[in-house]
């Protein structure tokens, strides 16, 4: 295994009416499996401690098309926050296998 190569979560996220995400995972390399949890409409949470060092954790989302779209960010070294907007309002049920990605590097 390469020392420098990245710890990595792919999934593809479904999500529908007031629950989390619900990931179908690929491939998971962190320390342990991320959770998700939904906070309020369009905005959820992925928590897993101390798994996303701030500087070295990179997030790509395939959310949206159209009016709708996704963002992501780093909360804190152990959550990242993916909203979903459509026509700039939080909403849900825009995740139907979005792909998802996150890599950690050492």
């Amino acid at each position: 295994v390469d020392p420098a190569a990245p710890k990595v979560y792919n999934a593809l996220l479904s999500q529908s009416g007031f629950v989390a995400p619900v990931p179908t995972i690929v491939s998971n390399t962190l320390s342990g499996t991320p959770a998700w949890a939904y906070v309020s409409p369009g905005q959820y949470t992925l928590t897993l401690a101390n798994a996303f060092p701030l500087g070295k954790t990179l997030i790509f989302a395939l959310i949206g098309s159209g009016t709708a779209a996704g963002d992501t960010s780093i909360n804190s070294n152990s959550e990242i926050v993916l909203n979903t907007t459509f026509n700039a309002a939080f909403t849900n049920i825009l995740l139907t296998n979005a792909s998802f990605k996150i890599e950690v590097y050492p």
